[in-house]
């Protein structure tokens, strides 16, 4: 059951993760997969729950647990951090500049 959910959320931050070239702030691994601040845990399980189609299903805290443990290089954005490549650029110039 954990390696469905495991395999899931992969799927899941490789079609829908950021691409945020250089380092990200906050992050001490260039390689952290970064999901829209608009995405939730809740959601991605619900999701996941749905793709089951009637096999057994883990609980929503046992998703973000084996999320935690086995996938911590995937997270989601904080709101304040979830800049386009555009308006981080525009963000560097102007502290550079001042």
């Amino acid at each position: 059951m954990r390696e469905n959910a495991v395999k899931f959320i992969e799927n899941f931050a490789l079609t829908n993760a950021l691409v945020l070239p250089g380092r990200t702030a906050g992050a001490k691994n260039p390689d952290v997969l970064l999901l829209p601040c608009g995405t939730t845990k809740r959601h991605v399980h619900k999701l996941y729950s749905e793709s089951c189609a009637g096999d057994t299903c883990m609980s929503y805290s046992l998703f973000c647990e084996t999320w935690r443990d086995f996938l911590p290089g995937v997270s989601i954005q904080k709101p304040r951090t979830d800049l386009c490549v555009t308006c981080r650029q525009d963000t560097v110039t102007v502290v550079s500049s001042g």
